[in-house]
């Protein structure tokens, strides 16, 4: 079957809620949920010749750990921290079922955002090189899946070098061990560095703004 012909009703969604009672139901019955308030659903385990590294991610926004599969998993979660459109984020939020070309099949988004505007963004951390059929299935059901619960989807792969720099030269001052009213104190209210646009491109905007997250939802 075509994953972009797939209803509503062909989709299934295995989540662990926060009773950590698992559960599996119809994707109509559960897009209201609120994921991002969800445990994994699935536990990250290292193995021996494994060919990523397993990382946690301090979350500045949320002020707690993300883990993350590999470090370009742990680098996407760290400019979505960045994004003043992104509240709320969980990792390996959920996992969808529908009818594939050889059954039925299941995938595990990487990570979950909550949007400031209530909606949500399912992301995948792929590099393109890496993508063979059957993930390039699972990522265009994801992303029907997506479409019919108002959800947006995106795949994401290698980062620009330079925002990346950027990026993890700025984060690290966000962490609860540095004090936050110093590292206030260095940005001056309304500059700007080079963070570029919002990771998720919902504002467009070519620049970050210090004032936008420097200090309001960094723990302190």
């Amino acid at each position: 079957m075509n994953v972009e012909e797939l209803k509503q009703g062909d989709f299934e969604v295995l989540c662990v809620d926060e009773g950590l009672v698992g559960c599996r139901v119809p994707l109509a019955l559960c897009w209201t949920e609120r994921f991002e308030r969800f445990p994994a659903v699935r536990k990250i385990r290292s193995y021996q010749g494994q060919g990523s590294v397993t990382r946690n991610y301090w979350w500045a926004t949320m002020g707690g750990q993300l883990s993350c599969e590999s470090h370009l998993e742990r680098h996407h979660a760290m400019l979505l921290d960045f994004d003043p459109s992104v509240t709320a984020l969980a990792a390996q939020p959920f996992r969808s079922f529908w009818p594939g070309r050889r059954g039925r099949r299941g995938h595990v988004p990487d990570l979950f955002a909550r949007l400031a505007d209530g909606g949500a963004v399912v992301v995948d951390v792929r590099p393109e090189a890496r993508i063979g059929p059957d993930d390039a299935e699972a990522f265009a059901a994801t992303a029907r899946a997506c479409e019919l619960a108002g959800w947006i989807f995106r795949r994401v792969g290698a980062i620009d070098p330079v925002l990346l720099a950027n990026g993890k030269g700025l984060a690290g001052y966000r962490h609860p061990r540095f004090p936050q009213r110093e590292v206030a104190a260095d940005l001056v209210p309304g500059q700007h560095v080079a963070i570029k646009e919002d990771h998720l491109g919902q504002t467009g905007s070519d620049e970050f703004c210090c004032s936008n997250r420097s200090t309001a939802k960094t723990p302190v």
